[in-house]
């Protein structure tokens, strides 16, 4: 599959392919070119895309262009027409339904017989929050006939907002209200899209252009007391984009006023399920803080497959009892904690290979097929004598070295340099490589011990060093490919 991602006069194609395993293999390029190709989100030149896009796909060897057909686009938030809105938990899915159709009708009165829509929500607080895409019937034509030119077909379509929501929807902690800033911090411009922890904000995206003499940092933080003062106080800035690793995670927080989060620090944590899945062509790295937009995509694609943008045909419509060409199919619940079940069709035919298998070798075994003929000579009975038990030997307790650990710790509190006192708190029972650093926010109430399954030895022995500090710490595992053995994120109740 080809995700692609068009902006102004910017390409980025992300192309995967999925193996028998499981796996995906991928390929990737972009290109900034001199014509616009997109002009307020509405394409401007049919036959210009589609040369820009086989351009594209020219240049990333594992496209097989006779088999690789299928095209998932990513658009600018600006090409959607979008609404939030609230509906009660227990309304019903055709109430829901109406309840948007009417939203529609009234938000976009003039362009509602012409557009297709979805939508995407996140439950909480007894509420769904829906945030609402639509597109224009005539601008899908557009772009299916810019894909028709290089024999592609168009099978979704999915706004960049939700695409970059998904890269750190898993840290977001239910129950709990943030704002945030999401920034792509690109050589030449920085841009910016203000969310809570519901999805997109219907706010005018952060553009800035970017000079030598020109610091982003201040306007940011203007931006971000402007929320203050409408009491939305800006909680997070999660900062991506091709300048990101220039960027000093302690100063840039200083300088604009929030707390700085790198994508960089996210995805290994919290999504690492999904980058085991993608094998890299051989001496490349997966440029994350340029193709940000393009995994989130693919997460999305995964997580939620029923989101569709796609006109269907008229049957269709009237089997989804909608009567009216609002929405492109039925919409379908599309929740953030779908599970992910990526080895489907191989796990059905591992089981059924498995059950006849399993089957075959018990009729042999019970003489179906063998007219009476055993396998297995019956077996003589032999009187046991059981021997005099020796007193097993005590085993010696095995010595841990504590030097040889890997450690961080991540600073989950607030409070300025706690870090840095419980590393000095561990050096003083003998752990010697630690590193420490900040959590990817200062919010957590209970201090972590996160430890690979392959050092559980050394748990008992935290616990009880750190017993006089924190009483309950949360015990859990990290993934074994973790650069440390251990993971300690401090909370508030670390005396």
């Amino acid at each position: 599959m080809l995700f692609l991602y068009i902006d102004q006069n910017h390409i980025k194609l992300f192309h995967v392919k999925k193996s028998l395993l499981g796996q995906y293999s991928i390929g990737f390029y972009q290109k900034k070119f001199q014509v616009d190709l997109l002009k307020n989100g509405k394409v401007v030149n049919s036959d210009v895309l589609a040369s820009a896009m086989k351009e594209i796909a020219a240049n990333v060897p594992s496209v097989d262009h006779s088999k690789d057909k299928e095209v998932t686009l990513i658009l600018p938030q600006n090409s959607f027409h979008f609404l939030r809105t609230e509906v009660p938990s227990d309304v019903s899915s055709s109430a829901v339904l109406s309840f948007i159709k009417d939203k529609i009708k009234s938000s976009f009165p003039s362009a509602s017989p012409d557009i297709a829509c979805d939508y995407f929500y996140v439950e909480d607080n007894n509420k769904k929050h829906i945030s609402l895409y639509c597109l224009d019937f005539m601008f899908i034509e557009a772009l299916k006939n810019a894909l028709g030119l290089l024999d592609y077909r168009l099978i979704n379509i999915y706004p960049d907002t939700l695409s970059y929501y998904k890269l750190f929807e898993k840290t977001l902690r239910k129950g709990k209200i943030e704002h945030i800033i999401y920034g792509t911090y690109e050589k030449e411009v920085f841009n910016g899209y203000i969310y809570d922890s519901y999805g997109f904000q219907n706010q005018d995206k952060i553009e800035i252009k970017l000079s030598d003499k020109k610091d982003f940092k201040p306007i940011l933080k203007e931006k971000a007391e402007e929320f203050e003062k409408k009491n939305q106080k800006i909680n997070r800035f999660i900062l991506s984009g091709i300048n990101a690793d220039t960027v000093r995670q302690d100063l840039f927080t200083k300088e604009v006023g929030m707390w700085t989060n790198p994508l960089k620090r996210i995805i290994p944590q919290f999504y690492s399920d999904y980058t085991k899945l993608l094998m890299m062509p051989d001496g490349k790295l997966f440029p994350l803080l340029e193709l940000d937009v393009c995994l989130g995509a693919f997460i999305f694609s995964i997580e939620n497959k029923y989101f569709s943008l796609m006109k269907k045909q008229p049957t269709q419509q009237k089997q989804a009892s909608l009567n009216s060409p609002l929405f492109a199919h039925k919409p379908h619940y599309s929740s953030p904690k779908v599970k992910v079940s990526f080895l489907r069709k191989e796990v059905l035919l591992f089981v059924v290979s498995f059950g006849f298998s399993f089957l075959l070798f018990q009729l042999i075994s019970q003489g179906v097929f063998t007219k009476g003929i055993n396998f297995f000579p019956p077996k003589k009975i032999v009187e046991q004598i059981s021997p005099t038990m020796i007193p097993p030997t005590p085993k010696p307790t095995i010595a841990i070295q504590k030097e040889t650990y890997k450690i961080k710790v991540l600073n989950g509190s607030g409070t300025k340099g706690k870090a840095s006192e419980v590393k000095d708190i561990l050096k003083e029972n003998k752990y010697q490589d630690i590193i420490t650093g900040n959590a990817d926010n200062f919010d957590y109430t209970t201090t972590e011990i996160n430890i690979k399954k392959s050092k559980i030895e050394i748990r008992d022995y935290l616990i009880k060093e750190l017993n006089d500090y924190v009483s309950k710490p949360k015990i859990g595992t990290i993934d074994e490919a973790e650069s440390a053995d251990v993971i300690i994120i401090i909370g508030t109740d670390f005396k």
